[in-house]
């Protein structure tokens, strides 16, 4: 931290990223032949996600899935994830509701007891 040229504002730098606050993503997988990268739905995060052939887990080219960050190393532009949700093809309707719910960290998925609970109240 060092005060800045003129007036009294302090400055500072950014020396190490110690944990994300968030490594959770929302995208559309554009698919390669050995690779592919996740385009965030989220206009916060600027790159994409880089994830590698053994890391999607079944996802096709389309997709809208959810990453997660699993590494972004000093060097790389482009953080490395693994695809841990598969939602579905991009303006279906329950693709999109579950996309919001997962973008705002909101489970869209319960337990079993808690949906027969709610089935009881019906």
């Amino acid at each position: 931290m060092y005060k800045k040229r003129s007036g009294k504002k302090h400055e500072a730098d950014v020396v190490e990223i110690i944990k994300r606050a968030k490594i959770d993503f929302v995208g559309v997988l554009q698919k390669n032949k050995n690779f592919g990268f996740v385009v965030p739905d989220n206009n916060k995060m600027y790159v994409d996600i880089f994830i590698s052939e053994n890391k999607m887990n079944g996802a096709e080219d389309g997709d809208k899935v959810q990453a997660t960050i699993s590494d972004w190393p000093t060097k790389s532009k482009n953080p490395f994830g693994e695809i841990t949700t598969i939602l579905g093809k991009p303006g279906e309707h329950n693709t999109e509701m579950h996309s919001i719910l997962l973008e705002y960290d909101l489970p869209y998925e319960f337990e079993s007891e808690v949906e027969a609970a709610a089935e009881n109240y019906r």
